[in-house]
Parts: structure tokens; sequence; C-alpha cells
């Protein structure tokens, strides 16, 4: 059964028959989840897995210990008098692109959080991205027509410049997303999954445009050209 935690927040607990085969395991990795240790339901049950190694972003950890004031609640901050889940646990540090085990990659998309990775997992299907909250669904790969963006951004961020650039290159590395609140997603065993669709990487849409790298060939050279007398 799930249970609500003694905060007013509800933590959704693993089942526990889930937890128990999961701790038979000889070798667990972790990334809380998808390299975010910034709330607290990215960080629950974490020592549940008690084979596992913790891996996360070097700025994602030193914001955790030392969250600015807004993010007290949100880091549950001993100043609040909360003990955060990763209490004591030993993380480690990543500040780049890493393949923390073969086939499996942890990359830079901050913006939803200061030091957000995605993970990449190499499979004989394709690559997956791990997005966890870097996009929330996978419609938001998407245009939003009524704003003519080229994707359907999520507004969940510390950072709105920084999380664009995160959603396109999740979109220049992704034959499959796995966000965390895609319902679609849903629980199973191997990925990708029977009838989960493989996308289109950074696929072109008339009227939508790009905004890292997609400026009009020429236009460098033409404005080069303008300032010669």
């Amino acid at each position: 059964m799930r249970t609500s935690s003694r905060r007013a927040e509800i933590h959704l607990q693993t089942d526990a028959e889930y937890m128990a085969a999961k701790r038979q395991l000889q070798y667990q990795f972790c990334t809380c989840p998808a390299g975010a240790i910034h709330t607290w339901d990215h960080v629950q049950n974490m020592k549940e897995f008690k084979n596992a190694r913790y891996i996360a972003p070097k700025a994602e950890i030193e914001m955790a210990y030392n969250p600015l004031p807004l993010y007290y609640r949100t880091y549950e901050s001993p100043v609040l008098g909360i003990e955060p889940a990763y209490n004591g646990c030993a993380f480690e540090m990543i500040d780049k692109e890493t393949e923390v085990l073969p086939g499996i990659t942890m990359f830079p998309t901050p913006g939803h959080s200061v030091g957000y990775m995605c993970v990449t997992v190499a499979t004989t299907g394709g690559d997956i991205v791990i997005c966890g909250d870097a996009i929330f669904e996978a419609r938001n790969l998407e245009p939003n027509e009524d704003e003519k963006w080229r994707y359907w951004v999520p507004a969940r961020f510390v950072n709105s410049y920084e999380g664009w650039k995160s959603v396109e290159e999740i979109d220049k590395r992704a034959d499959y997303v796995l966000p965390c609140h895609d319902i679609e997603c849903g629980d199973h065993e191997v990925y990708p999954f029977d009838g989960m669709k493989k996308r289109d990487r950074r696929k072109f849409i008339p009227g939508y445009n790009f905004y890292f790298g997609d400026m009009p060939p020429g236009t460098a050279r033409a404005s080069e050209d303008s300032h010669e007398d």
C-alpha cells in the first residue's frame, strides 16, 4: 500500500514487495533521479537502496546543502527543523557530461534547477533520455501553437534561458524520452516497450524555430557586409 508522510505533502512510497526485490540486487544505480536532489519528491526512499551509488551534479549538491532562502522548504533545509531524506548519504559529484556506466551517460540540463542533469541510456532500440523534470511530459517537445514556440516548455524553471537550451539538448539526443510526470510512460519491465513510438530528433517544423544553433545561413556574413564601407 502507498501511504502519506507525516508532512503536509503526500510522499508516494514504493510498494513493499517491489522494495524488497530491489534490495536483493547485487548492483544498483541511483541518480536521485535524473541528476537532481532539489525536492523532497525526488529523494524519498534513497536509503532503502543499500547498494546504490548516489551520483549527482556538483552544483545541485552545493545548493541542496546551502539552499537559497527561497528554496529552504524545497530542499527541506535543516534551517526549518527538517531532516532531508538525503542526509548522511555519500554522493559522487560530477560537473560535466559523464559516462557513469557503459552506455549510461549523465549530461547537463540546467534550468529546472541550478545543477539539473538528464540521463541517456543507450539501448539496441535507440537512445532513451530519462528527463526527470527537465520536461514534464513527452508533449513538451511538441510545438505550442498559440505562442508559436517550437517547444511546449514547462514554466518551472529557475533559469528560463538555460531551461529552453536544455530542452533543445534533450531533443538532439533522444530517440525516446521518459519524463517524470508522463503517465503514458507507465511502468514497464523493458524500455523501449512495445508500442513506444520512436521520435524524430530535432525535427524541423515549418513556422516554429529552434533558438540555439538555428541562425539562418548567411546571416553572420550579411551582418558583417552591412558594416563595410
